[in-house]
């Protein structure tokens, strides 16, 4: 007997895929496919005769709450505080560097919940690039070639994959792309439909049993076998029967006193004065 809990469904939703896609046609770059976990849009960029690069990495299943991971590879960089970033090494032998915005005036995380408007998100990293430019920036200059996924600079990606993986792992989750989940949900709300018609027709039938009943005998009858949860979750089956049982009911009528079916006493309800008789 397998006891193993049922792993959570996490979903993709709708229209992520092509939102990240059409931010990588804002920047000229096509985002990369790891493993159908994360989206990376690697950029090449020049100082110069120095190149540095620039990675934007999605997680598909929480695009829409939190912008993208930026991290700046191929420099030296000293550890930055400002009051619209902050900047921090993540590992020295790529030089790659993680950029975390700070909300402010020109950007928040609420911006990008609203909108996730790449051209904002873009515009606020080439900011944060100039000032990294005019604050000790440099270049490393390694001679790297195209990797993993197409990437020039695969190890720090494949560390945010293996982190998402484990983190699947650990909480009991099974994380459905795009397509899983639209044929999954698509699925569900068949179900659902199936489940509500089912339902429909099961109360059709029982006050129809309801209906048809000719007398106490037959209600209680019919309504023996009704399901007592279902009927406890829909008490206006109860109403019916109750009412139904009202109806059947037999009733007695008045009594008419001046009816000798009512009575053996012949003298019992004659109009007009009794003589008395005296002794």
């Amino acid at each position: 007997m397998n006891l193993a809990k049922k792993p959570e469904l996490k979903y993709v939703d709708s229209g992520v895929e092509d939102a990240i896609a059409n931010f990588g046609k804002t920047v000229g770059v096509s985002p990369r496919n790891i493993s159908e976990m994360l989206r990376v849009i690697e950029i090449r960029l020049s100082a110069g005769r120095n190149k540095f690069y620039l990675q934007l990495i999605f997680n598909p299943w929480s695009y829409n709450s939190k912008p993208p991971i930026v991290e700046i590879i191929n420099v030296n960089c000293p550890t930055i505080e400002s009051s619209f970033f902050s900047i921090e090494q993540i590992n020295s032998d790529e030089g790659r560097h993680r950029i975390a915005l700070i909300e402010h005036d020109e950007w928040s995380v609420e911006d990008w919940q609203k909108s996730q408007d790449p051209e904002k998100f873009w515009a606020v990293i080439i900011d944060v690039l100039e000032v990294l430019k005019d604050n000790g920036l440099t270049y490393k200059n390694l001679n790297v070639k195209s990797g993993a996924w197409d990437l020039f600079f695969p190890i720090g990606v494949r560390q945010h994959f293996e982190r998402l993986t484990e983190k699947e792992q650990q909480n009991n989750w099974k994380l459905l792309t795009e397509k899983e989940s639209k044929v999954l949900k698509q699925k569900e709300q068949l179900e659902i439909e199936t489940k509500k018609k089912e339902l429909k027709a099961k109360l059709e039938l029982m006050k129809f049993s309801i209906e048809k009943s000719e007398n106490l005998e037959e209600l209680e009858a019919n309504t023996a076998d009704f399901d007592k949860k279902l009927i406890a979750q829909h008490p206006e089956i109860n109403v019916l029967i109750e009412q139904k049982r009202d109806k059947l009911q037999p009733s007695l009528a008045p009594i008419n006193f001046d009816d000798p079916a009512f009575t053996k006493d012949t003298a019992f309800g004659k109009k007009g004065k009794t003589k008395i008789r005296r002794i």
